[in-house]
């Protein structure tokens, strides 16, 4: 089995395990321009294809912090206090850092 096919799997059993909208695997670059590249996206089938996306607010938080984030409703977070969640259909967000020892 691919390395994609693998991500894919355990992308996908994470979403219908916890019951979430989506889940996603983001590698994050070394490039200014482009900060993270989506290794893979699953999002159940009640979704309706729309992928929501949080954007660099989360990227940064996660780089900077390099630990699990929980949040239970985002339009009243302070950590994200300055982005427009507002208009966001998201209403919470778990994301964990998956780092490479040595690098």
């Amino acid at each position: 089995m691919a390395p994609e096919q693998i991500n894919e799997l355990i992308v996908g059993k994470c979403v219908k395990r916890l019951g979430v909208e989506q889940g996603s695997i983001h590698l994050l670059g070394e490039s200014d321009t482009d900060p993270t590249k989506t290794l893979v996206r699953v999002m159940a089938p009640s979704q309706g294809g729309l992928p929501m996306r949080l954007g660099i607010q989360l990227t940064g938080w996660m780089y900077k912090n390099r630990r699990p984030l929980l949040v239970n409703d985002l339009a009243t977070d302070e950590r994200f206090s300055g982005a427009d969640t507002k208009n966001l259909p998201i209403k919470s967000v778990l994301s964990v850092p998956l780092e490479l020892k040595g690098a």
